[in-house]
């Protein structure tokens, strides 16, 4: 009959998918995280002039998952700052010896934390910190960096 698996070739696909979620990044193997190289453009976070600067998703058993971190010039980090406090939670940005930082380190959420399917919980972390820098006039700084993470705890 066409469209029945005979019992050989089921087991043969059980076996080929269990080794496949055994060995397939555990990003992926965990329901309802989704990572990629670019997680702005995955969930559709617009920040004007954040060009993304590098990208990591982690072979390792890590608490992070992945990450993504964009660079913006200082002259339109004033405006970041401020999408990242309205929009995502993070505190204001303040000097901290070398360079800017969320004040009493407060990052945002880009996406409601929730448990995956392997017990552990999914959180999505978005922050913003400029350059080693002693400067503190933001146009003057060079770059200001956005990072977004996913972290399993």
């Amino acid at each position: 009959m066409v469209g029945v698996l005979n019992s050989r070739t089921f087991y043969r696909l059980l076996i080929v998918l269990s080794l496949y979620f055994l060995c397939a990044d555990p990003a992926i193997a965990q329901k309802g995280v989704h990572c990629s190289n670019d997680l702005m453009k995955l969930y559709r976070i617009r920040i004007p002039y954040a060009k993304i600067f590098r990208s990591e998703t982690p072979t390792s058993l890590s608490q992070k998952l992945c990450e993504s971190v964009y660079k913006i010039p200082g002259q339109f980090a004033q405006n970041a700052e401020s999408i990242l406090i309205k929009k995502y939670g993070m505190e204001k940005l303040v000097f901290e010896c070398c360079g800017w930082f969320p004040k009493n380190g407060k990052e945002g959420s880009f996406k409601h934390s929730h448990y995956m399917a392997d017990r552990s919980y999914a959180s999505y972390v978005i922050s913003m910190s400029s350059e080693e820098t002693l400067e503190k006039n933001w146009n003057k700084i060079d770059y200001f960096y956005i990072t977004l993470t996913i972290y399993a705890t």
